[in-house]
């Protein structure tokens, strides 16, 4: 299970799949589960808890690995 923080904020804009912004700091985890190829090369899968779902698409230039 690989943590990371999000060195940035993302929002809606940029990832319009998301419920809400994540701002700068938040910690999320990478989800390892099947995400059904619906993941761009540009992205990693994660979630807010380990290995939970339902998972969601974050920009890797946006993740800091801790």
């Amino acid at each position: 299970m690989t943590k990371f923080k999000t060195n940035r904020k993302i929002t809606q804009v940029e990832c319009p799949w998301l419920e809400e912004a994540i701002e700068a700091g938040q910690i999320v985890f990478e989800y390892s589960g099947h995400t059904y190829d619906c993941v761009s090369p540009s992205g990693i899968p994660v979630t807010f808890a380990p290995n939970q779902t339902p998972f969601f698409e974050i920009p890797a230039d946006a993740l800091t690995k801790i």
